[in-house]
């Protein structure tokens, strides 16, 4: 083979590798980010679902999930567990913090939602504490917890930047004695939180529907007094996220 023919081989070799090696980084890449947008995707859908059976069951029935007294007449809840609540008309108890006992209407919410078949993906039968038993899990890590507000100056939201309304909250947390005092556990990621809170409300963490509770680095003030995630963090820097479905 000529001098001129090999150098021509050589040159094709190369080219053939170097376009093989940017093609795996741009599919690695691309895979990335449509496993990133799945899981936001996958994490609004549940949201709205939870929102949806919410719904249904006041409809349906005329109390929410958790304060229904007559559960086990209404629902037919056979041989599993269902505990009732007070019918008081809220979701309580109100002044208690984290959750300490199995009749607590905040962990009973779920068990309702279950026994109207309108939640899967928990099961009231078992006496773990767990993600994916007690409460339902998400697939960014942790679970939902669901939470009543009377006073938004008071717990759990006390610690929170912004100011939010009074109304029902679904929290996305890694606590599951759903204690938000504190950022105990950075559970996920801020560029998917930020997605999240665009595709939910306005974006930004401290305003609006969606806001969420971190350390402070997470954030970047642009201008006085208005805030935007720090999306151009690749790690797990956000501890909870407070969703409001209705005042």
């Amino acid at each position: 083979m000529s001098k001129i023919n090999s150098d021509f081989v050589y040159k094709i070799i190369v080219f053939l590798v170097v376009g093989l090696f940017l093609l795996g980084r741009m599919m690695k890449s691309t895979c990335a980010c449509l496993e990133e947008d799945a899981q936001v995707a996958n994490t609004v859908q549940k949201i709205k679902s939870i929102e949806a059976a919410l719904i249904v069951f006041q409809d349906t029935y005329g109390v929410m999930p958790g304060d229904m007294v007559a559960v086990d007449q209404i629902l037919k809840c056979k041989n599993q567990k269902c505990l009732p609540g007070n019918g008081d008309g809220r979701l309580g108890p109100l002044s208690e913090g984290p959750i300490i006992k199995m009749q607590d209407e905040r962990k009973l919410f779920w068990s309702h939602l279950h026994h109207a078949d309108l939640l899967d993906g928990i099961n009231p039968n078992s006496t773990e504490v767990a993600w994916g038993k007690s409460f339902p899990s998400t697939i960014l890590g942790g679970g939902m917890h669901i939470r009543q507000a009377t006073d938004p100056h008071t717990y759990p939201f006390k610690n929170l930047n912004g100011p939010l309304n009074k109304g029902l909250y679904l929290v996305l947390s890694d606590d599951l004695n759903g204690d938000f005092s504190k950022h105990n556990k950075a559970t996920f990621p801020t560029s998917k939180v930020a997605a999240i809170d665009k595709k939910l409300d306005d974006g930004q963490p401290f305003t609006g529907t969606v806001q969420a509770s971190a350390p402070q680095k997470c954030f970047m003030e642009y201008e006085t007094g208005r805030w935007i995630y720090k999306e151009e963090m690749d790690r797990n820097c956000i501890s909870h996220i407070f969703v409001q479905l209705w005042q």
